[in-house]
C-alpha cells in the first residue's frame, strides 16, 4: 500500500512540475508577444500569477479532495474486509489468538473465551494458562511441537489436541497459526492462529472406527451387498474365514450363490417388505454353502440402509449349528421325559412364586376327576383350594422349609377333593429350579402322583397287622402256661423218682 501511495505522490509532483515549466514557458511567451510595454507587461506578469495561483489552489482542491476519497474508499474496503474476516470466522465459530512470543502474552476473541466456556469480558489468556489447560496426555507433544515451530524446525504449525473447558471436561481442538513478526535478527516475535472445536469431528470418527472394529472382528457374518444386483459390497473377516473364499472370490458373488436351497424369486419375496418399506428388517432361518460344498444352518437379519446416495443391504448371518444340535438334544430330552410322564402317569406342575401363577398339565386335573377345559387352574391360590384342610399346613411348613434351604426338596403326601366328592391320596414332589440373584425362589417344578390305591393297600395291611398283633399277644400267653404245667410235671414226676416227660421242661 505504501508503494503505492509513494508512487502516486511522485507522479502528481512531476505533473504539477512539469505543467508548471510549461505554463511559465507559454505564458510568458504570449505576454511578450502581446506587448512590450514595462508596464503593461507587469500588469499582465501579475495577472499570470494570480491565475497561476488560482489554478494551484483548485488543482491542490481537486488533489486533496480526490486523495481522501481514495483514503474513504481505502478504509471502507478495509473496514469491508474486516466485517467478512470477523463473520467468516464467527461463522466458522473459530478462535483466534495473538500471541506475544517474547512475554507469552496472548490476546484472543470471544469465541476462543466461549469455546472454551468462559466469559469473554473477564477471560484472560496467556502461554502459561494454555499449557495448563493441556491435557496430561497431549501436553508434552504439544509443547514439543510449538516450541519446534518457534525454533524453525517445523515449517507449519498444525496440531490437534485436548484443552480443559471451565467445567473440568476437555474438548478436542484443530490449532493453526503462523509467525508474523520477527526481529531484526529473524527471532519470531509474534504469532497469531485460529482454534476450532473439533470434538464432534473426533467423535465421528471414533463412532466411525469402532463401526470398522465391530465390523471386522464379530464373530458373526456380516454382508453388505447392493439392492439390485445383489453383488457383494463389503464382507467381514468371519464370513471369509467361515466361508473359505478369498476376498477377490467373494466380491464376485451374490448371497444367492452361498444359499443353495433359496430361489432368486423366494429371496426377492423374503426382502420385498424391506424395499416396500413396511418392515424394517426381515428375520428367516437357511443354509449357507462353503467353497468345500460343507453346509451349516444359518439365522439371518436383514436390513435395507440407505449409504450415501444409494441402498444396500446390511445382512447378519449366525451360524445356529450348535443351536441346532442344542435343540435336537433338547428336544428327544423333552419326549424322553414325555414318556417316562406318560409311563408313570403323573401330572406335572409349575409355579412362578413371586407371581403365584401356575401351569399344569391334563393328568393334573383327571386324577381329581377334571379336565382343563374344566378345570382352568392359573393361581397357587385356585391348586391348594383342593387340598384336606388339615393337610394345608403340613404342605406350606415343607415348603416353606425347601425355601429357607432346610430341605433339598419338597415332599408330602395330601388328600384332595375329588370332583364326584370324595378324597383323593396324592404324592406331591417338587423342588425350586430358578432362583433371584437375592436368594429368592422364582420358579418351582415338580409332579403329582395319584397314590389313593396304595394308601388302600396300606390301610388293609394295616388293619391285618393289628389283627395279627392281637392273636399273637393272645397266643403268646397260652404257650407261657403250657410251658409251666410241663415243668410242674416233670417235678413231681422226678420226686417219685421217675425220668421227666418233658424234654424241653425245665426244673
Amino acid at each position: 500500500m505504501k508503494k503505492l501511495l509513494n508512487c502516486y505522490e511522485l507522479r502528481v509532483a512531476a505533473i504539477y512540475w512539469i505543467l508548471g515549466i510549461i505554463w511559465i514557458y507559454v505564458s510568458d511567451s504570449i505576454t511578450f508577444q502581446l506587448s512590450t510595454n514595462p508596464e503593461n507587461l507587469n500588469k499582465m506578469q501579475n495577472i499570470k500569477g494570480w491565475i497561476f495561483v488560482t489554478a494551484s489552489a483548485l488543482l491542490v482542491f481537486f488533489l486533496i479532495k480526490y486523495y481522501f476519497f481514495r483514503q474513504r474508499k481505502i478504509q471502507e474496503s478495509l473496514e469491508e474486509s474486516e466485517e467478512r474476516l470477523r463473520l467468516a470466522v464467527k461463522s466458522a465459530q473459530q478462535g483466534i489468538f495473538d500471541m506475544d512470543i517474547p512475554t507469552g502474552k496472548v490476546i484472543v476473541n470471544d469465541i476462543y473465551a466461549q469455546m472454551l466456556g468462559y466469559d469473554p469480558q473477564s477471560f484472560t489468556e496467556s502461554l502459561e494458562t494454555w499449557i495448563e489447560r493441556l491435557h496430561p496426555e497431549d501436553a508434552a507433544e504439544t509443547k514439543k511441537y510449538l516450541q519446534d515451530y518457534i525454533d524453525g524446525f517445523i515449517k507449519n504449525y498444525q496440531i490437534e489436541f485436548r484443552l480443559k473447558t471451565a467445567s473440568g471436561d476437555y474438548i478436542w481442538v484443530l490449532s493453526t497459526g503462523k509467525i508474523v513478526a520477527v526481529d531484526s535478527n529473524g527471532k519470531p516475535q509474534r504469532m497469531m492462529g485460529t482454534l476450532l472445536n473439533i470434538s464432534e469431528r473426533k467423535h465421528l470418527i471414533s463412532e466411525k472406527n469402532l463401526f470398522i472394529n465391530l465390523f471386522e472382528h464379530s464373530l458373526n457374518e456380516i454382508y453388505l451387498f447392493e439392492e439390485q444386483t445383489l453383488r457383494f459390497r463389503q464382507v467381514n473377516s468371519a464370513a471369509l474365514q467361515n466361508l473359505g473364499y478369498a476376498s477377490e472370490e467373494i466380491y464376485q458373488m451374490t448371497p444367492l450363490d452361498l444359499k443353495p436351497f433359496l430361489s432368486h424369486e423366494e429371496f426377492d419375496n423374503l426382502v420385498e417388505p424391506l424395499r416396500n418399506s413396511t418392515k424394517e428388517q426381515v428375520l428367516f432361518e437357511t443354509v449357507h454353502q462353503r467353497k468345500d460344498g460343507t453346509q451349516y444352518p444359518v439365522e439371518v437379519y436383514l436390513q435395507l440402509i440407505q449409504f450415501g446416495n444409494e441402498k444396500l443391504f446390511a445382512g447378519i448371518i449366525i451360524d445356529i449349528s450348535e443351536r441346532k444340535r442344542t435343540e435336537s438334544i433338547l428336544k428327544s430330552e423333552r419326549e424322553r421325559l414325555a414318556g417316562i410322564i406318560e409311563g408313570t402317569n403323573v401330572g406335572t406342575w409349575e409355579w412362578h412364586v413371586q407371581t403365584g401363577e401356575v401351569d399344569i398339565n391334563e393328568r393334573w386335573v383327571e386324577i381329581v376327576g377334571y379336565s382343563l377345559e374344566e378345570l382352568p387352574i392359573t393361581t397357587i391360590d385356585s391348586l391348594i383350594g383342593f387340598l384336606h384342610p388339615e393337610d394345608v399346613k403340613i404342605s406350606k411348613d415343607l415348603i416353606q422349609r425347601h425355601f429357607n434351604g432346610e430341605l433339598e426338596h419338597f415332599e408330602v403326601e395330601t388328600r384332595m377333593k375329588h370332583k364326584s366328592g370324595h378324597w383323593v391320596w396324592v404324592l406331591d414332589r417338587g423342588k425350586v429350579t430358578t432362583w433371584s440373584e437375592d436368594g429368592k425362589p422364582i420358579l418351582m417344578q415338580g409332579t403329582h402322583q395319584d397314590i389313593t390305591q396304595r394308601k388302600n393297600d396300606e390301610a388293609r395291611i394295616n388293619e391285618q397287622l393289628d389283627e395279627l398283633r392281637r392273636w399273637h399277644a393272645i397266643t403268646l400267653g397260652r404257650e407261657d402256661r403250657v410251658l409251666e404245667l410241663k415243668r410242674e410235671v416233670n417235678k413231681l414226676l422226678k420226686a417219685a423218682g421217675l425220668p421227666p416227660k418233658y424234654a424241653s421242661g425245665k426244673e
